[in-house]
């Protein structure tokens, strides 16, 4: 991966123009801000000058995030380029967006979070290394980033947190009993 975003570095250069857009790449996801005409050029300069740097965009792929306000003129800008233009989507990683967009898509990932977090407890009845290895390598620093990334209120954890509360007092419970039933 690193080695590819060095080989994208020259691409990066000959479409770097802050007069007119900001652009922004990890690796070889690339994305730009700016106006409509502007973004259109460099969408244009990305096309034709991507190949010669082994940047092949697949122009299907590509998302345009607009305030609602914007679609018609986006549309028309970006005709016949085959590009999704909408009005909230993830993106690095994060979330771009209204806030009802960003709610509905943070809920998603909760509920995911949350039913991982319950499989997670099957599973560490029986082996409960590969469960605390699975939770603070994976999905701990999953909903962390998301934390850091993504502006939210803490309401919208609420129901991980309860469902972590759930079983580690579930769990505590348990261990409370077994050992009063052992002395």
């Amino acid at each position: 991966m690193q080695v590819y975003a060095i080989g994208n570095l020259p691409l990066v250069k000959a479409l770097k123009n802050p007069s007119k857009w900001i652009q922004n790449w990890y690796a070889d996801d690339g994305s730009c801000l700016g106006e409509f005409k502007n973004l259109v050029e460099w969408l244009k300069m990305l096309l034709i000058k991507g190949p010669k740097h082994g940047y092949y965009n697949e122009v299907s792929k590509m998302v345009l995030i607009v305030a609602p306000q914007f679609v018609e003129q986006a549309k028309e800008a970006f005709v016949g380029f085959g590009v999704e233009i909408l009005t909230g989507h993830r993106i690095l990683g994060g979330f771009i967006g209204s806030e009802s967009e960003k709610s509905n898509w943070l809920q998603k990932k909760v509920d995911f979070w949350v039913k991982s977090v319950n499989k997670i407890s099957k599973i560490a009845k029986n082996d409960p290394h590969s469960a605390f290895v699975a939770v603070s390598k994976s999905l701990q620093n999953e909903w962390n980033f998301i934390q850091r990334v993504v502006d939210g209120d803490s309401n919208s954890f609420i129901s991980l947190k309860e469902a972590i509360c759930q079983i580690v007092c579930l769990e505590l419970v348990a261990l409370i009993y077994l050992n009063l039933m052992l002395n």
